[in-house]
């Protein structure tokens, strides 16, 4: 862990994930508008909370690095104005960087619900089985609750899973 977050290595990984990041926003708002689900959605960004000046400037100084280079907005918040916008935190907290820019959901369960009735409504199907047991290589097979189906390609969204199904699978992905 200590090796990865070394700053070459977070800013190549930061540099590699930028793209896929820039896209999730946008995609993300296509779907909502279709699946009426921006009632979800606050656009609000997040605070960062630190209880020391110096772990608030060398946050700050990072986040300027990132601003730099990747165009991401942030504030620095000190405890005056956290203490105006946030007056329910206490323990004497120095300060806050504030991401304006993300968007949060309020219900991530609601999101995907309100996401599956989209796929159905747009002539899919949402069936229940054990991801894990997904075998094939194109086509693939999986027995659901509904009996077995078939797919020239899948979607492997298992989170740290995913290794352990696709090395099954004969994939070997750096995934950790």
């Amino acid at each position: 862990y200590a090796a990865a977050s070394a700053p070459e290595k977070v800013m190549r990984t930061a540099r590699a994930s930028a793209p896929l990041i820039a896209r999730a926003v946008p995609e993300h708002e296509a779907l909502s508008q279709r699946a009426d689900a921006f009632h979800l959605w606050h656009r609000d960004g997040y605070l960062r909370l630190f209880r020391t000046d110096p772990q608030l400037e060398a946050a700050a100084r990072a986040d300027r690095v990132v601003e730099e280079r990747f165009d991401i907005p942030f504030a620095v918040w000190d405890r005056a104005k956290l203490g105006a916008a946030e007056p329910h935190l206490t323990g004497g907290l120095a300060g806050a960087v504030h991401m304006p820019t993300p968007v949060r959901i309020s219900d991530p369960g609601d999101l995907g619900a309100l996401y599956a009735d989209l796929f159905v409504r747009e002539g899919g199907a949402v069936m229940t089985g054990d991801a894990m047991g997904l075998s094939g290589n194109g086509p693939f097979t999986l027995v659901a609750d509904e009996g077995a189906v078939e797919a020239r390609e899948a979607v492997v969204c298992l989170g740290p899973w995913a290794g352990d199904l696709l090395g099954r699978l004969g994939q070997r992905l750096p995934l950790r």
